[in-house]
């Protein structure tokens, strides 16, 4: 599983893990969300948990949710005024939108 080989590779217990994938899937879960709003309110969430994970561990698991299905990436069209899907080449995070799928939100039921 993906999530375990993110633990292993960052020193995280599992359970940790999972709740780091929870969070980021939550925070896109009703609404496109910035890269920058998903690393700034996992931040606040973990920090209401006791728990501290680095931009870099964040950031991590999004990728990590986008290659299971969990969450898709968006850029925005100024020109067009609409959300464009983009494909799994061209994740430059910091510059995407973000929005759980449905296997996304079924995590979180």
């Amino acid at each position: 599983m993906i999530i375990s080989a993110l633990a292993q590779r960052r020193g995280h217990r599992m359970t940790e893990v999972k709740r780091l994938m929870e969070m980021v899937v939550d925070v896109v879960s009703n609404d496109y969300e910035s890269y920058d709003n998903v690393l700034k309110e996992v931040a606040v969430w973990a920090n209401e948990e006791n728990i501290e994970w680095t931009d870099q561990l964040i950031g991590d698991a999004l990728r990590q949710a986008i290659e299971q299905g969990l969450v898709q990436a968006f850029s925005y069209s100024e020109q067009r005024k609409i959300f464009v899907v983009v494909g799994a080449g061209a994740l430059e995070l910091p510059h995407l939108y973000f929005l759980a799928t449905a296997q996304g939100r079924k995590l979180l039921v």
